[in-house]
Parts: C-alpha cells; sequence; structure tokens
C-alpha cells in the first residue's frame, strides 16, 4: 500500500483491561463511519480484533495496546501493537482440526486460526520490545 491511497487512519491507545475490550468495538464503529465499509466486512473485524484483544488481555503480560485502523481504496489495515511477551500468531500450526462432536479438543489455536481465515494477509514482527500484528482485510 502506498500513503496516497489512505483515505482515512486513526490510533488509539487502551490499558490491558477487560473494559478496552467493548471500547475497541466502539471505536471501530466509529471508525467505519469513515468509510463505505460492508456489515460483512465488518462482522470479519469485529470477530478478529475481539479475538485478539481477549488474548492480549489474558495472556500478552503488556501494559498497553494501540490500535491502529488504516481505510484504503481497497483494504483495511488493523495494527495491535502491544509491549507484552513476545508471541508470534503466525508461528502456530496453521491448520487446527474441527473439533468431533463429543469429543475432548486441545485448548487454543482456534481463535488465531480463525484470524488467518478471515484475513486477506497477515503479518507479524516483533521489534523494540513490540509486538506488532498486521490484519488487511479486503472491503467486499
Amino acid at each position: 500500500m502506498d500513503d496516497t491511497s489512505i483515505l482515512f487512519c486513526d490510533e488509539a491507545v487502551y490499558p490491558r483491561t477487560l473494559e478496552s475490550i467493548e471500547l475497541t468495538s466502539l471505536r471501530l464503529d466509529e471508525w467505519f463511519e469513515n468509510g463505505s465499509v460492508p456489515l460483512e466486512t465488518r462482522n470479519d473485524i469485529h470477530i478478529c480484533v475481539d479475538e485478539l484483544m481477549s488474548n492480549f488481555f489474558y495472556y500478552s503480560e503488556a501494559s498497553e495496546i494501540r490500535v491502529k485502523y488504516i481505510l484504503y481504496n481497497d483494504d483495511i489495515c488493523i495494527t495491535l501493537s502491544d509491549d507484552g511477551v513476545p508471541f508470534d500468531p503466525m508461528a502456530r500450526e496453521s491448520r487446527v482440526e474441527k473439533p468431533e462432536k463429543g469429543k475432548r479438543v486441545q485448548i487454543g489455536g482456534l481463535g488465531i486460526t480463525m484470524v488467518r481465515q478471515m484475513t486477506k494477509k497477515m503479518t507479524y514482527q516483533y521489534e523494540e520490545g513490540r509486538n506488532t500484528l498486521e490484519l488487511y482485510f479486503a472491503i467486499a
């Protein structure tokens, strides 16, 4: 993406609290009003960001998370950056088997697998003490 195709960009910083998950969801709705984002894309973004914010709250040991929203002509990029322990969701096994009815499964991995399936592209890096995950969604 080149900067000339940016239609809207904003960022918010949240502390590691349960309330931040809901505040992020409300902020996404505000950002969606700054472009013609279809309902299906909005729903996918909400599901993915909610999953990742939950992981951030429960596992990251971070003090804050930055959520950046960029609306391009044909894509939306959501960047989540935190100061927690390094965690590369791209390093996990990409295929988690769907659990059979009545069978117990090992906990972990289903949410990240779902996020991978719902995004057009996903990148991760850990630099200068920060996890940064970029999620790209096609505007359907």
